[in-house]
């Protein structure tokens, strides 16, 4: 398999995603976040795509905040190809392989993308690798 190829773009041109799972990635967390990357850097690059000349984030929206705080001009990342419905499907599977998303954030995602995509719960549960009584848990809080 041929090495992945990152770009150092410019923290400027990055715009968070229209459509964040989390509510907000300032949280008590982020002060350590910043200190580790302070310490050793970016330990794995975000991933962005083109949205014109500009980049909108799926996934690294809390490293490109610590990223902003520290001050940084540029962070490497991974641009990919994906349109709307691609971009939030990736972040939900991106952000749901991490065990800290509260669920009631994971439930606004999940609504959000059924309304957007027209996708029935069966489907969202398709695409985000969970069992339909995840999806349909998640959608009663």
């Amino acid at each position: 398999m041929p090495p992945q190829e990152y770009n150092k773009i410019p923290v400027d041109l990055i715009d968070d995603p229209r459509i964040a799972m989390r509510e907000t990635t300032k949280d008590d967390t982020i002060d350590e976040l910043m200190s580790d990357m302070k310490q050793v850097g970016l330990m794995e690059p975000i991933v962005v795509r083109s949205v014109g000349a500009r980049y909108e984030i799926i996934a690294g929206h809390r490293r490109t905040t610590a990223a902003r705080l520290l001050g940084w001009a540029t962070i490497e990342a991974k641009v990919v190809v994906a349109d709307d419905d691609m971009a939030l499907q990736m972040r939900a599977i991106e952000n749901l392989s991490r065990r800290s998303v509260d669920p009631v954030d994971e439930a606004c995602y999940i609504a959000e993308i059924m309304t957007r995509t027209k996708k029935t719960p069966e489907e969202i549960a398709r695409v985000m690798h969970r069992n339909l009584e995840w999806v349909e848990t998640r959608l009663a809080v």
